[in-house]
């Protein structure tokens, strides 16, 4: 008897500090390397963060942006639903992962210049900030974690779309 509860305490406390480290990787994870913390326009923060991990991932072929804009995504979900939790809030300012996939998506198979980075920046923020249709109806109708970062996508897929009509010839990779 003695010899169980010896044996259960470590794995009780492994399983604690496994469920705080979880926590502690998500909120990291959702609030951008903690960029969302700063109080000065965070999701402007976390975009420029966005921009900066775009413009790393530009760099290697098509297939594998694709696959780490998607394994992203994926964890964005995970995080941000562990965030919302720990925050008890529908959209935390703190959570700058959405900002990240959206301006992430804006970019995301254009060539990497400061004219499309730049242009992509301010369309992103503009329909992110005013939430024209469809990004203000994602924003209102779909909750969660799937509605905080479809918004940011949806605002992103906008921006993508104005750059491509304004700098088609010198957009594409």
């Amino acid at each position: 008897m003695i010899l169980k509860a010896a044996h259960s305490q470590p794995l009780a406390t492994y399983s604690f500090h496994r469920n705080s480290m979880k926590k502690f990787l998500s909120i990291l994870f959702s609030t951008g390397f903690y960029t969302g913390y700063i109080p000065v326009a965070p999701g402007t923060i976390g975009s420029v963060l966005g921009l900066i991990i775009a413009s790393l991932v530009g760099l290697l072929h098509w297939k594998i942006q694709l696959a780490l804009f998607i394994i992203t995504f994926l964890l964005s979900i995970y995080a941000i639903r562990t965030t919302l939790n720990f925050f008890g809030k529908k959209d935390p300012p703190q959570v700058v992962i959405d900002e990240i996939l959206g301006i992430w998506i804006t970019v995301i198979f254009f060539k990497t210049s400061l004219k499309i980075f730049l242009m992509g920046f301010i369309f992103f923020r503009i329909f992110d900030i005013l939430k024209p249709f469809p990004v203000g109806f994602i924003d209102r109708k779909i909750g969660g974690e799937m509605g905080i970062i479809l918004d940011d996508i949806a605002a992103g897929l906008m921006a993508k779309g104005l750059i491509w009509i304004i700098f088609y010839k010198e957009a594409l990779i």
